[in-house]
């Protein structure tokens, strides 16, 4: 029987070896070309790709995840726009809010106005008077009127010029502001309630 293997050639000359040499030279260029080629392509498409850590947008999971819009988009439900009232809306929501000062029957007693104006300072009031005295000096108005038949008085102020004169009744919404200080036509010092009128409504005219 002949034996398969392959037995090294003694005798083979060196111009056979040659030509091996020269084959497994030229295989090892081509290998090292490759290798050479391979990786500037890596090179590129790692270049042209994302980094592995950079975040990526998803455009239709965002316009498509309801849970998203309804935490950024404001709804018109629950949006509140805040109205600016007009002046005319204004004064009617101030005078509405005013207590009036009148009998026992009303919010505010008169009597207890009278006795003591400081419990009563800041407090919105509407209160009836008859102008004894008025004066104007540079657009604000400062007036004294009985507010009741016992000729008792109150000192009301307004930073506005106002078409009312002695004698006529008003109607005078406002704050309370504590106590005038002053003195009478005969020189002793007085205290009268002091009110801080935002508006002040004409009910009746003077008789003449």
């Amino acid at each position: 029987m002949e034996d398969d293997r392959i037995e090294a050639n003694n005798d083979a000359k060196p111009s056979d070896l040659s030509g091996v040499k020269a084959f497994f030279g030229a295989l090892i260029a081509g290998i090292v070309v490759f290798s050479i080629f391979s990786s500037c392509s890596d090179k590129k498409s790692a270049s042209s790709s994302p980094p592995v850590d950079a975040p990526t947008v998803k455009t239709d999971s965002v316009s498509n995840d309801t849970s998203y819009l309804s935490r950024n988009l404001v709804s018109p439900a629950n949006a509140q726009v805040a109205k600016e009232l007009t002046p005319a809306d204004y004064k009617k929501d101030y005078i509405k809010s005013c207590q009036k000062v009148g009998s026992r029957r009303d919010p505010i007693y008169l009597k207890e106005f009278l006795k003591s104006p400081d419990k009563f300072k800041g407090n919105r009031i509407s209160i009836l008077g008859k102008i004894m005295f008025i004066e104007e000096d540079s657009g604000r108005t400062v007036i004294q009127m009985y507010v009741n038949s016992n000729f008792d008085t109150v000192v009301v102020r307004i930073s506005e010029s106002v078409k009312v004169y002695d004698g006529d009744v008003i109607q005078v919404y406002g704050e309370g502001d504590g106590t005038f200080e002053g003195v009478n036509r005969m020189g002793a010092s007085m205290s009268w309630p002091l009110i801080a009128a935002n508006y002040i409504s004409l009910k009746r005219h003077a008789e003449e």
